[in-house]
């Protein structure tokens, strides 16, 4: 990272600028960005502070999704969608280079349970509402845990 992406031996996340003009620099910010969404599986939290957590687990039916605050949040969590077919129109997710794998998508149709395995409180939303973001608050320091499936 600090050699190929921020060019500095001491990155600040605060001052440094992640955008230059060389290929390297863009190919580093991709992979960056894919290896993060990797581990997310596709999820993003916004607005996204600097002490948020958060993590996946793909499981059989759905995934798992750890979240965390040392200060508190309150935001969306918004789930990829079948970005091939509803931004490029295609039928199946073909191989294109440079592409952003899909990991856990939500079709927007489809309705998917939200569990939340603190309280076991559960509801219901469409892949559409999913996309557009799953409102949460997270108490400082409390981990929460919720399966979507």
């Amino acid at each position: 990272m600090a050699a190929h992406v921020t060019k500095t031996q001491n990155p600040d996340v605060n001052t440094t600028s992640l955008w230059g003009t060389y290929k390297l620099e863009s190919n580093g910010v991709r992979t960056v960005l894919q290896h993060a969404m990797m581990h997310t599986r596709g999820l993003i939290a916004r607005p996204w502070e600097l002490d948020l957590e958060l993590g996946t687990s793909q499981t059989a039916d759905g995934v798992v999704v750890v979240m965390e605050s040392a200060s508190g949040w309150t935001g969306a969590l918004e789930v990829d969608k079948p970005r091939y077919q509803l931004n490029m129109g295609f039928t199946r997710d073909w191989p294109r280079m440079n592409t952003m794998p899909e990991w856990f998508v939500a079709e927007p149709g489809e309705d998917y349970v939200v569990e939340d395995l603190s309280t076991g409180a559960t509801t219901t939303h469409t892949g559409a509402q999913l996309h557009a973001g799953l409102p949460l608050t997270l108490a400082p320091g409390v981990e929460t845990l919720l399966l979507i499936r």
